[in-house]
C-alpha cells in the first residue's frame, strides 16, 4: 500500500511547504539524472531514517539522518574498492533531508545474512556500538579471542570472531584511520554485497571528525 515513506513525491511533500513540493520533486529527479520530469522511481525499502529508490544503476537516499550525509560526503567520489561508492550528496530541506546518491548493491543472501546477525552479540561486546569502528575495538577483538582460547580452547565462537576480523580491520582502517568515520552501527541491517565484497551501505550514527559542507539544492 503506498505511503510517504515508499512514494518519493509523497516523501518530499510530508517536509516541503506546500507549495514547494512539486519544485522539489522536480530538483531531486534532475540532481539524479533523471529526464523525466514526474518518473516514479521503484522503492526498493526504507529503515527508520532513511527511504532508498532505484534510479538507473544507482540508488536515491533520502533521509534524515545527517551523521549518514556527512559520511557520504565523505565518501564521494571514493575510488576504495571496500567502502561504498557515493556520486553525491545535497540537502532538500534545511536541517531536515537529504538526498544521497549511490552505486546499487546487491542484499545479503539468506545465509550471509545469518552470519552478519550472528555476529551482533560479539560487536557489542567488543564496543563499536559505543565508540565506533576503530583500532582500539580490534584490539578488544583479537583480546577477547585469545583469552577465550587460552580458557576454553578454540571454539565455534572464537572461530566465528576470528572470521570477521580481517573484514572489520579493512573497514576500521578505511574509514576511521584513513577518513575519520568511527562506524557505530555494524549491522546486517547495512551490509550489502558488491560481487563477493561486503560494503557497509549505510554510516548512519558514525562517530565523525569532520563535518563537510552539504550544498542546498535549488528550486
Amino acid at each position: 500500500m503506498p505511503t510517504y515513506k515508499n512514494d518519493l513525491r509523497a516523501l518530499i511533500a510530508k517536509y516541503t511547504e506546500p507549495d514547494e513540493a512539486d519544485a522539489a520533486f522536480s530538483a531531486v529527479l534532475r540532481w539524479t539524472g533523471q529526464r523525466k520530469p514526474n518518473a516514479q522511481l521503484p522503492f526498493l525499502g526504507h529503515g527508520g531514517y532513511a527511504s532508498a529508490f532505484l534510479v538507473g544503476k544507482k540508488v536515491l537516499k533520502v533521509t534524515r539522518d545527517i551523521d549518514d550525509v556527512w559520511a557520504s560526503a565523505i565518501l564521494q567520489n571514493n575510488p576504495d574498492k571496500d567502502l561504498l561508492k557515493v556520486y553525491k550528496v545535497a540537502n532538500i530541506v534545511p536541517r531536515t533531508l537529504w538526498v544521497i546518491l549511490s552505486e546499487k548493491l546487491t542484499p545479503l543472501s539468506a545465509p550471509q545474512r545469518k552470519k552478519w546477525k550472528a555476529a551482533i552479540p560479539y560487536l557489542r561486546l567488543f564496543s563499536i556500538f559505543h565508540a565506533g569502528l576503530n583500532y582500539d575495538a580490534i584490539m578488544s577483538a583479537e583480546d577477547w579471542i585469545e583469552r577465550q582460547e587460552r580458557a576454553t580452547g578454540v571454539t565455534k565462537e572464537t572461530r566465528f570472531v576470528q572470521s570477521l576480523l580481517p573484514r572489520l580491520t579493512i573497514w576500521s582502517d578505511k574509514l576511521s584511520e584513513e577518513r575519520g568515520i568511527a562506524c557505530r552501527d555494524v549491522s546486517y541491517t547495512n551490509i550489502m554485497m558488491r560481487g563477493r565484497t561486503p560494503i557497509i551501505s549505510d554510516l548512519g550514527q558514525s562517530f565523525l571528525e569532520s563535518y563537510p559542507s552539504i550544498p542546498t539544492l535549488s528550486y
